[in-house]
């Protein structure tokens, strides 16, 4: 559910941009982003390097690690996002 919550607050954001620019409410869109996609990745990374995947099926390992990938791919695409567009004044 908590996945489905920040689609919905990225498409918002995404509409808001479209509309009317970097505004506050985007930039914080894309800030709290990144603060739990990177938190997801975080943790999906440290879990799987201390080996808590590791007797878990193959399918099963792949799917985390896919996870932690995509989920760290977000986090950058959206720290970036806010660099370059930079904080509304």
């Amino acid at each position: 559910m908590a996945y489905a919550a920040l689609l919905v607050g990225y498409i918002l954001a995404y509409r808001s941009l479209r509309r009317t620019g970097m505004t506050e409410a985007v930039w914080s869109t894309v800030w709290v982003g990144f603060a739990s996609n990177g938190g997801a990745a975080l943790i999906l990374i440290t879990e799987g390097v201390l080996g808590a995947y590791a007797l878990w099926g193959v399918a099963a390992r792949v799917i985390m690690w896919l996870s932690a990938v995509l989920t760290a791919s977000i986090a950058v695409s959206l720290w970036w996002t806010g660099l370059q567009q930079g904080r509304p004044s």
